[in-house]
This record gives structure tokens, sequence and C-alpha cells, in this order.
């Protein structure tokens, strides 16, 4: 059986917003440690480093095979527009 080896790498990128406005944008990409063949990436998931590192942590941790990262990515940004809602609210 050949298991695939694979490296994550965090990402950033200059983001213009709507209103003219920049940021940087931080997302992932996932690679075949042996090719260096590109197999996942997204950009531009959270303004915040950390919480970016976290997601992947938890991918790397746990396991996650590529293909159900669009899941597990589905669920970190709809939480972190719970988060986001919450705050608003509060306000």
């Amino acid at each position: 059986m050949n298991l695939q080896k694979i490296r994550f790498q965090i990402t950033s990128q200059k983001v213009a917003d709507g209103g003219g406005e920049a940021y940087i944008g931080y997302g992932f990409s996932v690679c075949d440690e042996n090719t260096d063949e590109e197999l996942f990436s997204a950009d531009d998931l959270s303004c915040e480093e950390t919480s970016v590192m976290e997601l992947v942590e938890l991918l790397r941790r746990n396991d996650v095979y590529p293909c159900h990262y669009m899941d597990v990515l589905e669920d970190f940004l709809n939480g972190a527009a719970m988060v986001k809602n919450r705050e608003t609210v509060k306000t």
C-alpha cells in the first residue's frame, strides 16, 4: 500500500475588499511531499493567521483525507460567521 505523504503550508495574500481597503487574507495549500504536486489550496479563509494555523493543525492531527477538506472548510467558515454574528449582537 502506497501512503501519500503530504505537506501543509500557510499562505497569505493581499486582498482588496469592496470598499477599496486592503487586508491580508490567510489560507493554506497541501502538496504531495514526494512530487511537490499541489493537491488542494484554499485562499483568503481568514484575516487571522492563527485561525488558519489551528485549522491546518486540526486537519493534520486528525489525518483528514483531502477529499473531506471542503466539508471541514465549510464547517470552519460557518463557525467563524457564527462567532462574528454573536460579536455583532453583543455590541
